[in-house]
């Protein structure tokens, strides 16, 4: 049985008046950037299968990761957890997800 008898209770819904009247510029942009490196990958499979196989394989979870975290944030998901709510906005899927990107187009 699960004790709630700790957890913090849940907030109000704001009234329609206190609700801004669309998505934020910044979860338009995460939203933009998950599913244009989604359908980079589904259009373009052989992003990901060139180089080095073993170091493809490191990179796309990490990748994964990001757009997972670009989604969460641009659907508006707001975690209990700080771990979570940190790891879904924009500061750590952003970077996270355009740096293992870049890196698998921009190889040396």
């Amino acid at each position: 049985m699960i004790d709630r008898s700790q957890s913090a209770p849940l907030t109000e819904a704001p009234t329609p008046g206190e609700r801004p009247a669309g998505p934020g510029l910044a979860r338009l942009v995460s939203l933009t950037i998950a599913i244009t490196l989604l359908l980079a990958l589904a259009f373009y499979p052989s992003i990901a299968l060139r180089g080095d196989a073993l170091m493809t394989q490191a990179v796309m979870p990490v990748l994964l990761i990001g757009i997972g975290g670009c989604v969460a944030h641009g659907l508006g998901w707001r975690p209990r957890s700080s771990i979570f709510a940190a790891a879904a906005g924009p500061f750590v899927a952003w970077p996270l997800t355009l740096a293992a990107f870049a890196f698998l187009v921009v190889r040396v």
